[in-house]
């Protein structure tokens, strides 16, 4: 908790630690990382977190990277969230990108 209060690229740089590769973290590491991550809710952390949303290996850990890049509601993550609706990604996924989008509310998203 202390990492997402100081916020920064510092806390930033800490948390994606956990993502050193697409699975190094346990999943429960990777899913408290991105919510701190949505907490932090900077450029840098949408950067994470698309990559996170495009390359991690588990759909739970795919699922709260959409999650969060709903709640930052930060227009730069439409693009990589339309990829993942529209891809050929597990259901749920899509499905929790769409709620992303409709979260972000961008136009582009319609």
């Amino acid at each position: 908790d202390a990492l997402a209060k100081i916020g920064g690229d510092g806390a930033r740089d800490a948390l994606v630690q956990a993502f050193d590769g697409p699975s190094k973290g346990s999943p429960p590491v990777r899913t408290r990382a991105i919510k701190f991550l949505a907490e932090i809710g900077d450029e840098g952390a949408v950067t994470w977190l698309l990559w996170i949303l495009k390359n991690d290996k588990a759909r739970k850990i795919r699922i709260e990277a959409a999650t969060a890049l709903g709640q930052i509601g930060d227009a730069a993550a439409v693009t990589g969230l339309a990829v993942a609706l529209l891809g050929r990604d597990h259901m749920y996924v899509r499905s929790y990108a769409a709620d992303a989008l409709a979260e972000i509310g961008d136009e582009r998203a319609v």
